[in-house]
This record gives structure tokens, sequence and C-alpha cells, in this order.
């Protein structure tokens, strides 16, 4: 069969492409979205690594990743932008709209990419405490020896998808607990202090001791009187008077004896 045409050709295996016909197969079948399809390029690539590790040569996907934040590196990409999401699949996760990164199951959401080319590019970062958080807030469960499957879902176009594993070294990840409030006690009024209550002035107290009490005593005791019985007179004078009259009795007794 002859086919004559005037417009730009396109071989693609068995079917020949012109801009608004495919024929294939000798039938022609006008197809617009399909010839679109076709045409867009689709050179460009998108990998997975660690922070801190370069792109490494030809496009290196690491498809086992430590317990550290993700670059997303894309090369060639015809879109200078777009946006992507990461879920969680077999067998750690369920691959039904398991959404990890930015978003989880029940509140999913976008993440959105820049690529400045024309290069290697990172052209996001995923937070790793997050994607696990998320993954565990979904029911994944960490496979023992490589941890967390996940997919990268990334809207180009075409679009393109990558699997990945995050494996976390033990203790198993767990979400960051939600720090609980703390009430700031409400500042208490000081007691007021008693006013001192006037009453009467206690009196000194005296301490004297023994001695001076029986000195005060003997101080002030009245003196004792006695009759006049001749003890008050002094002894000495008492004693010389005794002599004079033993003296006075000597000198008549030897007088009497001369006489006689």
């Amino acid at each position: 069969m002859r086919i004559r045409h005037r417009l730009p050709v396109r071989w693609t295996g068995a079917a020949m492409v012109t801009a608004g016909t495919l024929i294939l197969g000798g039938a022609i079948v006008s197809h617009p979205s399909s010839v679109a399809a076709i045409t867009h390029n689709n050179k460009g690539d998108v990998w997975v690594d660690n922070v801190g590790q370069s792109a490494g040569p030809g496009h290196e996907m690491d498809p086992h990743l430590t317990c550290a934040d993700i670059n997303v590196w894309g090369n060639g990409l015809a879109p200078s932008s777009g946006t992507y999401t990461v879920d969680g699949w077999p067998p750690s996760g369920t691959g039904k709209k398991d959404q990890a990164w930015p978003g989880t199951a029940t509140h999913p959401s976008t993440q959105s990419w820049s690529y400045s080319g024309p290069g290697n590019d990172v052209v996001s970062v995923i937070d790793v405490d997050t994607l696990l958080d998320h993954a565990i807030a979904n029911g994944d469960t960490a496979q023992a020896q490589q941890g967390f499957h996940f997919k990268l879902q990334f809207t180009a176009d075409p679009q393109k998808h990558k699997t990945f594993w995050v494996r976390c070294a033990a203790p198993t990840h767990k979400p960051k607990p939600t720090p609980t409030p703390t009430a700031t006690p409400s500042p208490t009024a000081p007691t007021p202090t008693p006013a001192p209550t006037a009453g009467p002035t206690p009196s000194p107290v005296t301490t004297t001791t023994t001695s001076s009490v029986a000195a005060v005593a003997v101080t002030k005791a009245a003196p004792v009187t006695t009759p006049s019985t001749g003890a008050d007179v002094p002894f000495g004078a008492g004693m010389l008077l005794a002599l004079g009259g033993l003296s006075t009795l000597a000198a008549s007794y030897r007088r009497r004896r001369k006489v006689n």
C-alpha cells in the first residue's frame, strides 16, 4: 500500500503518526489526544537520595535510604514546576490512597517542586520525620529488614514514579509527641501579716542569786538588842576587870595575914 501525505510523519514501531491522523494496519484513525501524548518529550528523569549525597552518575536512584531527609532530584524535565506526593506502598503500606507526604490518607495534599535545569537539580526536599509520622498514622507497618516502603508519584508530563525504602535504626521511629500546654498558675495574693495587738508591757524579771538574797536579808534585818547584862562589853575589857579583881583579892589576903 502506498501512502501519500503532506504532513510531518513520525514512525513509532508499526504505527505511523501525523499531526492529525494515526494510520495503524491500513486503518486511518483520527485521535488528536493520542498524538499529543506520543509527541511529548519524555527524556526527563527524577530520583531520590538522602540529603548530603551527590546526584551520582547516570541519575542514580537509591532505593534504600537511611533515616535522614530526602532530596528529590530532577534532570532534563520539560516543565519547570509541578506537584508530587509520596504514598505508603506494600508491603508496609496499602498503596490505596495511602498518602504519607505532604499530607495523610485522611487529609491528602500536594507538594510543589521547581526545576531550574538544565542538568541535575534538587527540585524538592522531603522531611523524613513527617513522612514516617504520616505513614505510622495511616497504619503502615515497618518491615523488619527494610523499614517503610514508599512510592513517589511525580506529576510531570508524563508522570513519573519511583519506589524506595526508608529504614530508621532501632528503636523503631515513633511519631513525635504533641507537647501538652502547661497552665500558668495565677499569682496568689500575699497573706497579710496580722498587726501586733497592744497589751500590758510585762514587768522585767530580776534574777538574784542566793548570796545576793542573803546579803539583802542581812542588810535589811533590824538589829537585835539584848538586856544589858555585860555581855555587850568588849571581851578584852572584861578580862582586864577580872584580872584587876583577882589582884585586889590577893592583896587583901596578904594584908590580913600580916596583921595576924
